[in-house]
């Protein structure tokens, strides 16, 4: 797979073609009709949306996990990115939620977003170029599809191809002809989010927060936090428009009645199948994403240090958030859990106070 920053049609071309010749140009025509207008003059590309610090710990590329349930309320990450890239580049919301729940698609959990874009138009290619260059570009760490993985886009429909985050080898593979525009992605481009993107829980809005070079650090607070414990005060001072960086680390059990119990830590947790994740049946029930968190004054925005995929870091279970409070308050924490009485375990918590 080529590291340029746009994404290359697929190589093998399609099963009617007989010779190598025409697949090849089968794969460059699809190309082109992907990353350039179908109309003489091309526009020049804007400029990208901005791109905040990062360090080098960056997610995986996004698997494929398709809509299974019907919550059309829109999700935090997708209005955001909407809300960005309609400030950098214009166009028409074309909408990201539906009632359609008979259908096996993003858009009825509302982690989905269409952007209407005419493939007719050279200024509208240009600014689908200018962000697709962006998403796909690979960062100074090397890392590929850097600000994909870092928004949790799990794939884009346009001109009458996808790509998918779950199929990056594939390039940008031809859809079948559905009959129209709309239906081909030709007057718009369809983007599906991750969980961990839908929700706004990737490096791309919290990382910065600790990504990079930071300031000299004022003062250091470290303590535990007892989970069977609910809410706990402690003798630290979060100072209104001053910058925090909380760390926060282990594992714990939880539902221990009568029971071995199941792990958690300050952002995933374990369930009936054993499996890490940071969304629980809970969440799912309750179209929430906080249960068995571990809340610093109200916020559980975490990132892992090191991230193992779906936003866990299962190798030493630490994890990163950032602050800047809006009124001074004394450090708080708790664990989002209705039964705390058959926790076991502690969590380690330390609070840096960075220059302004």
């Amino acid at each position: 797979m080529s590291a340029s920053p746009s994404p290359r049609a697929p190589a093998h071309g399609h099963r009617l073609h007989k010779t190598r010749a025409i697949v090849l140009i089968s794969a460059v025509l699809g190309l082109l009709s992907v990353i350039l207008p179908t109309q003489a003059g091309a526009a020049a590309l804007p400029p990208p949306p901005p791109t905040p610090v990062f360090g080098r710990t960056i997610e995986p590329l996004a698997a494929y996990v398709p809509g299974t349930t019907c919550d059309p309320t829109p999700k935090p990450g997708v209005v955001a990115f909407k809300d960005m890239i309609l400030k950098r580049y214009g166009g028409v919301d074309w909408g990201i939620s539906n009632n359609n729940c008979g259908v096996v698609q993003e858009h009825k959990e509302g982690r989905a977003w269409d952007w209407h874009m005419s493939v007719y138009s050279p200024s509208d290619v240009a600014k689908v170029n200018s962000l697709l260059n962006w998403l796909f570009a690979t960062d100074q760490y090397g890392n590929q599809y850097a600000m994909a993985r870092r928004l949790g886009i799990m794939y884009i429909g346009w001109n009458q191809r996808l790509w998918g985050s779950y199929r990056p080898q594939d390039g940008w593979r031809l859809m079948s002809d559905r009959g129209s525009d709309t239906q081909n992605h030709k007057d718009h481009v369809h983007f599906s989010f991750s969980w961990d993107g839908a929700r706004k829980k990737t490096s791309f809005w919290h990382a910065p927060a600790y990504s990079g070079p930071l300031p000299a650090v004022l003062s250091v607070y470290k303590t535990t936090y007892n989970t069977q414990k609910g809410t706990v005060e402690y003798p630290y001072t979060l100072v209104a428009g001053r910058r925090y960086l909380v760390f926060a680390k282990h594992a714990y059990l939880y539902a221990t009645q009568g029971a071995a119990g199941f792990a958690a830590d300050p952002e995933c947790s374990q369930s009936l199948t054993k499996v890490w994740s940071s969304l629980n049946l809970v969440d799912w029930l309750t179209h929430s994403d906080t249960y068995l968190d571990l809340k610093v004054n109200g916020q559980s925005t975490w990132m892992p240090t090191i991230s193992t995929g779906g936003g866990c870091n299962l190798k030493d279970h630490t994890y990163a958030m950032g602050i800047a409070p809006t009124k001074t308050q004394k450090l708080n924490l708790r664990t989002v859990d209705v039964i705390r009485k058959d926790n076991r375990g502690s969590m380690a918590v330390e609070v840096r106070e960075y220059q302004r």
